[in-house]
């Protein structure tokens, strides 16, 4: 893609910053690039040219701990993440939540001196011979500075002039702009779970939502699921799935399925199953099978969700923010529901019927079976992530708002009330009996 069709994607984007106050930092740093956590020889590949075509305009937890850790590195500065979809024309990763927008002057020496700084500890290639290591663990997509873009995608991260409108904004000398592919603003990508120090921990509706450790460490993703009285957790490290049950008191034993950036898991009687994204593609691994994981034919997806009803199972795909379904009884066919916009899926049955949950716009929309696959709104908004569960005849949807995880329930009209859980970066729920569990990273 020509630099000039990056600027007429994003040039709409950048007077929003210009009414953000860019501040001084409290104090020049004594370094000038920001700690670089134990990471291994595993590295996420270069991020594919993947522009905004959703409205979702919540900070998504990815760009959201870049900022974090630059105003830890930098002190105060002016920073925006997501911004509202009518406030400037064009498309912008901004709309979407996964653009980071912080404050260098390039007119400021220490500031311009910081600013490169950052951007070679960015493209440095680390010891184990890893390119761009650090912008790759992250999954950055392309990057904006002082009249010059380096996208992941070209070059990679070569060095281009960018064609701008000579203001502080349109220049971006006031500021660094950084889009994150949806696998880094998910926090997918091995910044995260290249780390061993994110812990999946649970809760649940008996201990009053009390948050406790499971043990289970350096997990980026989690998914679970119940057979009978026991709870099983499956959790994604450095792109590998791994098992742990209650029974064995959450030890995590690998299911040698690999490659993976998101996982969704349910059962039909005692048979467990693993649906896996790789790449874009749909594998489903069963605990009878011994976790083979064989392709279901389903591709193009960014994210999914699944459930059964009765012995049919059904897998819910997002592609390019459309939801389809496929089911077991028909091959895996992928056929359109209709409901457009999505950025998040989740799904439950109630009997016969299915429900699907999409985060559109940050809020989240209910649709059944029953209704033909129309979206109505449940009035819970501002959320970055959702898991849903059944309990009887009650259907509960668990939504993650600034970090901090809210209980809704079908019984209490969607009121979205604090479980007092916070810190969170993603969510799964399940039930056992009439007790609820949350599990969260």
């Amino acid at each position: 893609m020509s630099i000039n069709n990056v600027h007429r994607l994003v040039s709409g984007a950048l007077a929003v910053f210009a009414a953000v106050a860019v501040g001084a930092s409290l104090a020049p740093p004594a370094h000038a690039a920001p700690a670089t956590p134990a990471l291994g020889p595993n590295v996420s590949g270069y991020a594919s040219y993947d522009p905004q075509s959703t409205c979702d305009p919540t900070d998504k937890p990815g760009p959201t701990s870049l900022k974090d850790l630059l105003l830890q590195t930098y002190g105060s500065r002016g920073w925006n993440i997501a911004r509202s979809c009518s406030s400037e024309a064009g498309t912008s990763e901004h709309k979407e939540g996964r653009a980071l927008d912080f404050g260098f002057d390039a007119t400021n020496p220490t500031q311009r001196a910081q600013a490169y700084d950052l951007i070679n500890w960015l493209f440095a290639t680390d010891q184990y011979g890893n390119t761009h290591a650090v912008a790759r663990h992250l999954g950055l997509m392309y990057i904006i500075w002082d009249r010059k873009l380096w996208g992941s995608y070209n070059g990679p991260f070569g060095e281009q002039v960018y064609s701008c409108d000579g203001t502080p904004s349109g220049c971006h000398t006031n500021h660094i702009h950084f889009s994150f592919s949806w696998s880094g603003a998910r926090q997918q990508t091995t910044w995260w779970t290249g780390q061993t120090n994110r812990q999946a921990y649970e809760a649940n509706s008996a201990n009053g939502w009390q948050n406790l450790p499971t043990g289970i460490s350096g997990v980026s993703a989690v998914a679970a699921l119940s057979v009978g009285s026991t709870k099983y957790i499956y959790s994604l490290v450095n792109g590998g799935v791994y098992e742990a049950s209650s029974a064995n008191g959450w030890q995590s034993f690998p299911t040698g399925i690999g490659g993976v950036s998101a996982i969704a898991v349910m059962s039909v009687g005692t048979t467990k199953y693993i649906y896996t994204l790789v790449n874009g593609s749909v594998y489903e691994a069963s605990s009878i099978n011994g976790w083979n994981s064989l392709p279901t034919g389903i591709g193009g997806a960014s994210a999914i969700a699944v459930m059964s009803v009765g012995t049919t199972k059904y897998i819910y795909s997002l592609v390019n923010g459309s939801v389809y379904e496929a089911s077991s009884a028909n091959g895996w066919q992928s056929f359109p529901t209709g409901i457009g916009g999505a950025s998040a899926i989740a799904a439950l049955s109630l009997g016969s019927t299915k429900y699907i949950y999409s985060l559109v716009n940050g809020g989240v929309y209910e649709a059944s079976s029953a209704n033909g696959w129309q979206s109505f709104p449940t009035g819970i908004g501002g959320v970055s992530a959702v898991a849903v569960m059944p309990v009887g005849t009650t259907k509960y949807i668990y939504s993650l708002v600034n970090g901090s995880v809210y209980e809704a329930s079908s019984a209490n009209g969607w009121q979205n009330l604090p479980t007092g859980i916070s810190g969170v970066s993603a969510i799964a729920a399940m039930s056992v009996n009439t007790t609820k569990y949350v599990y969260n990273i």
